[in-house]
């Protein structure tokens, strides 16, 4: 799972709550940093099975980061 938020409590928070449902979590704290994590992934053969946005974000908002990552990942976006 890769947490995008740029509140660091809620990324906290949201993180602690999935690996104590057994999820490997990754976390970014903006848009961009998200999309460079995707890329990385990418690059090593490995992808994300769900993403978990805030919409509200500076820089990047979640809706277009959502976006950016269809551009990038096509058919192999996660929910």
């Amino acid at each position: 799972v890769l947490v995008i938020d740029d509140l660091p409590v809620a990324r906290e928070a949201l993180s602690d709550r999935l690996r104590l449902m057994g999820m490997q979590v990754d976390v970014a704290a903006s848009g961009e940093e998200a999309l460079q994590l995707l890329e990385r992934q990418t690059q090593a053969g490995r992808s994300y099975d769900l993403l978990v946005v805030d919409w509200l974000m500076p820089g990047i908002n979640g809706m277009q980061t959502q976006r950016r990552v269809r551009d990038m990942l096509g058919t192999g976006t996660p929910p």
